[in-house]
């Protein structure tokens, strides 16, 4: 039995985590992994890897998007999502840094979700602020809204799942943490 062909797209800086996690995969994928440096390059990374794999797992919604909407692809694809398993992780990471999450401001992450994690950890859900990705939202203000919130005195610290946002809010003096995906989020999104 051939093994299954899955074209992996992200970000140059993450390759350490990335390669940690897949050396975890399930030995019936053959991965080929691509990388990049600027996220619109996912574009031509993706129209190179669907004529070679058999499915395409980009490494968040972003590349995803930027992707798709140069046209369908002709493989099936889909991308990491951050789940809640990896809000819990970025929750713990802030807390053991002094940082009061109920005191935050969030990009990416659905309210639903950092509902559940804010609930289940016993969070108070209302003073943080939160910039869901919307369909067609890729180039939405992310920065801006962290700024604009930290500045007003709102919040306190910013939780990004965007390396450009975390370098932008870094050059405005904003406290920021990067969330990156958990190996288990890496592997299930495999799975799927």
């Amino acid at each position: 039995m051939s093994k299954i062909r899955i074209g992996i797209i992200g970000n140059a800086e993450f390759r350490e985590p990335l390669d940690l996690a897949l050396r975890s995969a399930d030995s019936e994928l053959d991965l080929h992994v691509r990388l990049y440096d600027g996220q619109d390059e996912a574009i031509g990374l993706a129209r190179e890897l669907e004529g070679i794999v058999d499915a395409i797992l980009f490494s968040g919604p972003v590349p995803y998007h930027l992707a798709l909407a140069e046209g369908p692809l002709s493989v099936p694809a889909s991308y990491v999502v951050f789940d809640e398993v990896s809000l819990v992780k970025a929750f713990f990471d802030l807390v053991r840094a002094g940082v009061d999450p109920s005191t935050i401001s969030v990009d990416t992450i659905s309210d639903d979700i950092i509902a559940d994690v804010s609930r289940e950890l016993n969070i108070a859900l209302a003073g943080i602020k939160s910039m869901p990705l919307r369909e067609g939202g890729v180039h939405d203000d992310f920065t801006g809204f962290h700024i604009r919130h930290y500045r007003a005195g709102s919040t306190t610290y910013a939780l990004t799942c965007r390396s450009l946002v975390q370098r932008e809010l870094a050059l405005q003096g904003v406290p920021c943490h990067f969330m990156f995906w958990t190996k288990h989020t890496i592997l299930k999104a495999l799975d799927l």
